[in-house]
């Protein structure tokens, strides 16, 4: 899985709508977002947590702070 795809599960996957932070409304985050994941060297327990065979939280991703400020500030999914 690439880094963006990856990026946009695991906000799926815990309840953030990836569209809260397009390049064109949060360009600064997005950016942030998106570097960390493609540096990120657990990819393999992304790829893991995400297809439920890792349990637990997501502590492992370094994203993980920003994603709980962004659910605190609106960023849910839409049901």
């Amino acid at each position: 899985m690439k880094p963006e795809q990856r990026l946009h599960a695991m906000m799926e996957a815990i309840g953030l709508d990836p569209d809260t932070v397009k390049d064109t409304d949060m360009p600064v985050i997005a950016k942030e977002l998106h570097e960390r994941c493609a540096s990120c060297r657990s990819d393999e327990a992304c790829d893991e947590w995400l297809q439920g065979v890792k349990t637990g939280d997501n502590s492992f991703c370094p994203n993980s702070p920003m994603f709980e400020i962004l659910k605190r500030y609106g960023g849910h999914a839409s049901s």
